[in-house]
């Protein structure tokens, strides 16, 4: 079926940015028209109406297999048509039943509308409908949200489509009330083969980016628009900004200087108002684009100049708090969600004291922040040697590092870390000694990588988009082969601009043989020979040591790496022996004793590989072959099994089809028992309600997807199977608090045996990919890791799980002891039974150790 476009639909210049990005946001705007009598909401009986199309690719062009759809108002309800040609129907995912609606919706061949009468991202709904009719709703991120809408579904020889009609009720809103809805028509196909992702109006890969959601009109009442949508909001933001800077004379010049630019853009918009226009869709949506486009940057606008409004308040409360003192210092928690950002909120009450508590043998974080009071400062915090019980504790037990803040693609998320479209977020992230090691540019927002040659240091270049001519060809991958990339071994000088809040990561490493007690020393703040401020340094060392993690914490470790000759390479698939035993070094310092082997056995590497986790002494139970798959013949299987048990291995998992379902699954049944009758077992990502249902008597390990669920558990549990964790979140999200949680207490409060997330590194650029921001708990330097306060966070989780072991013993010495101690183990006990995992994890960790020091008396 072919359809003429009409002005009802805008689509800009398709030919010459194709290749780029297709149209977005208010270069895609659709004329909403009435529904009229007896007009058939069909695909055949919507043939004369206009139609939303082409569908963009998350790539930006045309998607390979097309897609239709209608929107058109009537007296109730919004109604929505979309057709999906389909060459593959019979390869169409269509599973989930009517009735049976929920995110497993997105596991088939659907359609998701997304609209919002008021252009909110907190205020939209989201609504899914796969081939059957089977649906999925929720009002912004509440899934619990269930509207009234209704749905049809149908599918033809070579094409399915579905009717949505939506209340007005569901939607808040009515068209001649809000003459103008943000909206987007996105479809996930899976009958390719692959999953495929396209939209109306361009959405990439992140289809709940409402920037980039097109716009639906129902009247030709296009002047009016252009006033409450760009006039009107313009007017109001200039008017409160000049009121804003009032307070502050010398802002007035600089927001005149900024707005001018603005202006001229909209000289068109404010010429066709005057002219009572414009006339038409097309012309409205140009300057539509054009209006949104100043009234983003007129918000910019308002964030610089409310930054610096929020800075010089900030620098007068610091200046007070600061008494006549050149530089304020205070502790702050390590693993934590909040950021301290340049301007930082300043403390109610100045402590001047670090304070920690840890086990012997135990590496234990802490933090503190740095602030020059009105002048820049180049400043180095130097520890004091401990004293304490004994011979105290020597400064070379601790470690400072700084925390350097750079641009990145994004700034948040929940099960991965999504590029953000457009987004340049300041983020702290790297724990660096020599914090010249990555230069950022913060008017352009731009990161540069220092290079330590011999003929002295360059910067290159590591904030370029995907696709660009960078300095490491046009895949846009940011993986240097041999470049001299490495941090030094002593925390150096750090340079501070004035009243600028840098923050500070202090890593204690307490020996196994330090006396229990409390530890005291001093952190001076050097500026050249002076000290400019101090702070006291408290540790308490636990009676007790620490029991192994009750748990498995394991980590995807490299998907494929080869191991070349010295000096190495930092691309994100070749290592040398020095390099890889230096992350395995690393992986065992934060926890994580059985990383996934990603040596491909035909590379004959195996043994190699096997020797320097021996070295470094990693565990030696189970070896989890990421690249020996489960579909190996079995007598390659066997080798692989010999060779592992001359390590002293009692089981070689082996790695299924990832994240396969249904009869992706059902065709590997046949491998596994062949596997099984070799010796191996099968481990595979998955999520469980696809994978239990067909392989949970015969699959050994699910890394489960998701949301942690105690069913889960317990059911791979009653086939005396064990189940681990995956994508909650995985790796590179700068939240180190969040993977403390998910990757530690919470694994043991749901049942599960372990945690084995995604994925330990990808490389220095994070502006590289399509959809994902780069995947990193650590940066590869030549010659080791540069850690990062997520992969801390990751391994506070893993020491809060060998806490709960080291309480679960007490627990168990107390009750064989009988008495009143038998007594202190059944509230112990119950203590664990309700601990709230949700909570204050700090608070939990201390709840512990009380218990603990009381079980032992």
């Amino acid at each position: 079926m072919t359809r003429t476009l009409a002005l009802t639909l805008l689509v800009t210049s398709v030919a010459a940015s194709a290749s780029l990005a297709g149209p977005s946001g208010a270069e895609s705007i659709y004329l909403a028209p009435a529904v009229e009598d007896g007009l058939a909401l069909t695909p055949e009986g919507l043939a004369d109406v206009p139609a939303m199309e082409p569908f963009y690719a998350s790539t930006g062009e045309p998607a390979e297999v097309q897609t239709c759809a209608w929107a058109l108002h009537g007296p109730e309800a919004l109604e929505v048509v979309v057709e999906c040609m389909e060459p593959k129907m019979d390869a169409l995912v269509a599973k989930v039943q009517p009735g049976e609606g929920d995110t497993r919706v997105f596991t088939d061949d659907c359609v998701e509308i997304f609209v919002s009468a008021r252009g909110s991202e907190d205020a939209y709904l989201h609504l899914a409908v796969n081939a059957l009719g089977a649906t999925f709703d929720e009002r912004v991120k509440d899934t619990s949200w269930e509207g009234d809408w209704t749905v049809e579904a149908l599918r033809e020889d070579d094409r399915w489509w579905v009717r949505v009609s939506i209340p007005y009720e569901d939607l808040q809103s009515k068209p001649l009330a809000d003459l103008m809805w943000w909206f987007n028509v996105s479809r996930e196909r899976q009958a390719g083969g692959q999953l495929q992702l396209s939209s109306w109006s361009d959405a990439s890969s992140n289809f709940h980016n409402i920037t980039r959601w097109g716009r639906l009109v129902f009247e030709e009442r296009y002047q009016y628009m252009l006033q409450r949508f760009v006039q009107w909001p313009w007017e109001k933001g200039t008017q409160d900004l000049a009121a804003r800077a009032e307070a502050y004379p010398p802002l007035a010049e600089r927001l005149d200087a900024s707005l001018a630019p603005l202006r001229e853009d909209l000289g068109p918009v404010w010429a066709a108002l005057d002219a009572d226009g414009p006339e038409d869709l097309q012309t409205f949506s140009a300057l539509l684009t054009t209006g949104e486009g100043a009234l983003e940057r007129l918000q910019h606008v308002e964030e610089d100049l409310g930054a610096t409004i929020q800075r010089q308040e900030v620098a007068r409360r610091m200046a007070r708090l600061a008494d006549g003192r050149r530089v304020l210092a205070w502790p702050v928690r390590a693993i934590t969600d909040r950021r301290i950002m340049p301007t930082p909120e300043p403390p109610e009450r100045l402590e001047r004291t670090i304070r920690m508590r840890a086990c012997p043998g135990e590496i234990e974080p802490a933090s503190f922040v740095v602030y020059p009071v009105g002048e820049e400062m180049t400043v180095l915090p130097v520890l004091s040697d401990l004293d304490g019980p004994g011979l105290g504790l020597p400064a070379r037990h601790f470690d400072i590092h700084a925390i350097k803040r750079w641009y990145q693609a994004g700034e948040g998320g929940t099960r991965f870390p999504f590029k953000e479209e457009g987004v340049r977020a300041l983020v702290r992230e790297l724990l660096l000694h020599d914090d010249s090691m990555v230069r950022v540019d913060h008017k352009a927002r731009e990161n540069y990588l220092k290079l330590r040659r011999e003929g002295g240091d360059e910067y290159l270049w590591i904030s370029f988009p995907r696709g660009e001519d960078a300095p490491w060809g046009p895949e846009g991958r940011a993986n240097l082969t041999d470049e001299p990339v490495w941090d030094l071994d002593e925390l150096q000088p750090v340079t501070i601009p004035a009243d600028t809040a840098k923050q500070f990561w202090l890593t204690a490493r307490v020996p196994e043989y330090a006396p229990a007690g409390t530890y005291r020393g001093e952190i001076a703040i050097r500026s050249g020979d002076e000290v400019v401020e101090t702070l006291a340094l408290e540790l308490e060392v636990l009676p007790f040591e620490l029991a192994e993690n009750p748990l498995e914490s394991s980590v995807y470790f490299h998907w494929g790496i080869d191991l070349i000759d010295e000096p190495g390479s930092l691309k994100y698939n070749q290592r040398s022996a020095s390099q890889y035993r230096a992350e395995l070094r690393n992986l065992l310092e934060h926890g994580v004793s059985n990383p996934t082997m990603g040596i491909p056995y035909g590379s004959g590497d195996l043994r190699l590989a096997l020797t320097l986790r021996e070295q470094v002494g990693m565990a030696n139970d189970h070896l989890y072959y990421l690249k020996a798959s489960a579909s190996m013949e079995p007598e390659q299987a066997r080798e692989i099994i010999a060779i592992a048990r001359e390590f002293g291995f009692e089981d070689v998992y082996f790695y299924g089809q990832d994240e396969a379902k249904g009869e992706a699954l059902q065709k590997q049944r046949e491998q596994w028992e062949r596997l099984h009758e070799a010796g191996g077992k099968a481990f595979v990502a998955g999520q469980h309600h696809e994978s239990f249902p067909v392989v949970g008597d015969l699959q050994d390990l699910l890394v489960c997807y998701g949301d942690l669920n105690p069913e889960a558990s317990a059911a791979w549990h009653s086939e005396g199977h064990k189940i681990f964790s995956y994508a909650n979140p995985q790796s590179g999200l700068e939240e180190p608090e969040t993977y403390r949680r998910n990757f530690g207490l919470a694994l043991a409060a749901n049942g599960y045996d372990g945690g084995m997330t995604y994925v330990y590194y990808h490389g220095w650029n994070d502006f590289s990919g399509d959809r994902y921001r780069q995947h990193n708990f650590i940066y590869p330097t030549m010659d080791g890791c540069i850690d990062t306060v997520q992969w801390e966070g990751y391994r506070e989780g893993i020491d809060d799980l060998r806490y709960l072991g080291t309480l679960q013993s007490a627990i168990a010495d107390a009750r064989e002891a009988g008495g009143k101690r038998a007594e202190l183990a059944d509230r112990a006990q119950h203590f664990i039974d309700q601990m709230d995992v949700s909570g204050d994890l700090y608070e939990l960790r201390d709840e512990m150790i009380g218990w603990i020091l009381t079980l032992r008396g």
